[in-house]
């Protein structure tokens, strides 16, 4: 049967249940319901866990503690083994202060574990130098970018910086990949307009585009919708689902958009409120 699971009505059912709404396409739904399906239909915490132990991913982790170091050391989740493969796009979801951005800034490597390693492929993160992780692992924030005078093409080259050398010239190879990470976000034909004139979802393709031409197998993105209307919200995640597959990358972004999480991530990551995670494929979490 080659149907895909998302089409069948099942599923739409189930998506329509967490927003409560007819047409489910963007709406905000309720994390404790969402919550309490996976808990009834789905695996155990520890059955999933312990069901990807073992998988190989470029990007994994072994009995990961996040922390938060504000003034005092917060164990904020413990205990973690995840993995993220090549061409899927995993989306984490929960509640605000949970830790969503804390978890990813760790897994970056931008904040240290409390213990635990994060690999990929198979070498432990803290194993490579700076440029070498810049060439692994690309970031977008969820800050609104300040790059009003640079061009959309400038703005762009800054995700060449690990290749190009201190100088930061650009040779024929760069501004090839340049172009093509432009037109793979749809944004070739303003590639010489001002940043500070673009519309916020523009910006973010900008942005989207800039980690495209880093040419890092990982992307990772804290919160892309944030800022950006519900045409925009949808637009985005729709291309970082595409992205993932054409461009074969492990795109991992935390999200909001119960909705739009459930119809294109092939993975979830749920926080849930007693600092645990549950982790699967989108159909057998919410069957």
């Amino acid at each position: 049967n080659l149907e895909h699971p998302r089409d069948n009505d099942g599923f739409r059912e189930k998506i329509q249940q967490l927003s409560d709404v007819s047409e489910c396409h963007y709406l905000a739904g309720d994390y404790d319901y969402l919550l309490k399906i996976i808990t009834e239909n789905s695996r155990t915490l520890e059955e999933t866990l312990n069901s990807i132990k073992g998988i190989p991913g470029v990007f994994r982790t072994r009995t990961f503690v996040v922390l938060s170091t504000v003034k005092n050391e917060t164990t904020i989740l413990s205990g973690l083994n995840l993995s993220l493969n090549c061409g899927e796009l995993v989306c984490l979801l929960g509640a605000n202060g949970i830790g969503k951005s804390t978890l990813l800034r760790t897994l970056s490597g931008v904040q240290q574990s409390l213990s635990g390693d994060v690999y990929i492929n198979e070498k432990k993160l803290s194993s490579y130098s700076q440029r070498e992780r810049s060439k692994l692992i690309s970031i977008v924030y969820t800050d609104r970018t300040l790059a009003g005078a640079l061009t959309v093409s400038e703005l762009v080259s800054l995700g060449r910086h690990p290749y190009t050398g201190f100088f930061g010239h650009l040779d024929i190879t760069d501004h090839k990949i340049i172009a093509h990470a432009l037109e793979a976000v749809g944004m070739k034909d303003k590639a010489n307009c001002y940043v500070g004139t673009l519309s916020d979802g523009e910006r973010q393709k900008a942005m989207i585009a800039r980690a495209l031409a880093q040419e890092a197998p990982i992307i990772i993105l804290d919160e892309p919708t944030a800022f950006l209307d519900v045409a925009s919200r949808i637009e985005t995640m729709n291309n970082l689902h595409r992205l993932a597959q054409e461009e074969d990358k492990a795109i991992l972004l935390s999200s909001h958009d119960i909705n739009q999480s459930l119809a294109l991530a092939n993975r979830l990551w749920l926080l849930r409120n007693d600092h645990s995670m549950i982790e699967g494929i989108t159909e057998d979490l919410v069957f």
